[in-house]
């Protein structure tokens, strides 16, 4: 497998999909997922179309339009795709559901339509759930901290701390700042950061590290970066920058996929002139891509 992909897709091959698959993802998160659960409103108003559909052909267009706007974002990377001289995954999408109206098979597409949809959300939802998850850590800062002013200690807004400034960090506290320590011992939890079990002991002279937390002891921290530069802030940043980010192996694998496609057009074609609309349309319903589309965010919940 690993041949396999060492021959599919160079850097230039790939970076194309990366850019459709991201402006297809944002279309369908904007609004906070607000165009999912209307596209899934429409489906279900046109589900009830398509049941009159045979006996009045009328509710069969009013069906059609449900169809085609729950997934107009299919459509619309399509056309781009093929604007940049590529055939993809939607494209086959495009050609089944255009297929299903012009035969008649308004509830299929949109049953289709409907799980494609559920499948979508629960994704977005699991996905914005965990990357709040993980950004929300990186945000418990203090709203107040003590600093050491001669030989005073005074409360001070967290947003006034600057470079420089000698913060107090008592036992149970959050350290908010990263610095370091020019007086006092603690034992220091750390495992937002490093991963360890067991507090580290600190003392003059050593590193400490926002949200860190002061299991024991007292310290004094010589403020060395606060706010956006700390190591903390920089993580979380990364965290809001790679929710669309799509690794090279798994670009490579949308690659193999949209390669697939002009082979299912062509078996899909042959299956149209010898056994009709239904066997094309279930040709191309049979392509792996769709599977993986279903069936990857219920997978992602065992996680």
């Amino acid at each position: 497998m690993k041949q396999l992909f060492s021959l599919v897709g160079s850097k230039g091959d790939l970076q194309p999909i990366q850019d459709v698959y991201t402006d297809k993802m944002k279309e369908y998160r904007r609004s906070d997922g607000t165009f999912v659960n209307r596209a899934i409103l429409a489906t279900l108003i046109s589900m009830g179309f398509a049941l009159y559909a045979p006996y009045y052909p009328f509710f069969g267009f009013l069906s059609s339009i449900g169809i085609i706007y729950a997934v107009r974002p299919v459509f619309i990377q399509a056309y781009r795709m093929l604007k940049m001289g590529r055939t993809g995954v939607d494209l086959l999408s495009s050609f089944a559901i255009l297929g299903c109206i012009i035969s008649g098979y308004f509830f299929i597409a949109n049953l289709v339509n409907l799980i494609f949809l559920f499948s979508l959300k629960l994704f977005i939802k699991v996905s914005s759930d965990s990357k709040g998850k993980l950004t929300d850590v990186f945000s418990q800062i203090p709203d107040f901290v003590w600093i050491c002013i001669g030989e005073t200690e005074a409360q001070i807004p967290f947003r006034d701390v600057k470079e420089g400034d000698m913060i107090v960090v008592n036992a149970g506290e959050t350290i908010p700042v990263d610095g370091m320590i020019t007086e006092g011992m603690a034992s220091v939890d750390q495992h937002l950061l490093t991963g360890e079990a067991v507090p580290a002991e600190k003392t003059v002279g050593e590193e400490v590290f926002a949200l860190t937390t002061v299991v024991s002891g007292r310290i004094v921290v010589k403020v060395e970066h606060a706010g956006k530069d700390t190591v903390v802030s920089r993580i979380g940043n990364i965290l809001d920058q790679t929710v669309d980010f799509q690794s090279k192996t798994e670009l490579r694998v949308l690659y193999l996929a949209d390669k697939t496609v002009p082979p299912t057009l062509i078996v899909s074609g042959a299956a149209l002139i010898f056994s009709g609309p239904f066997m094309a349309i279930s040709v191309i319903a049979s392509h792996f891509k769709y599977r993986f589309m279903l069936v990857s965010p219920i997978s992602l919940m065992n996680f």
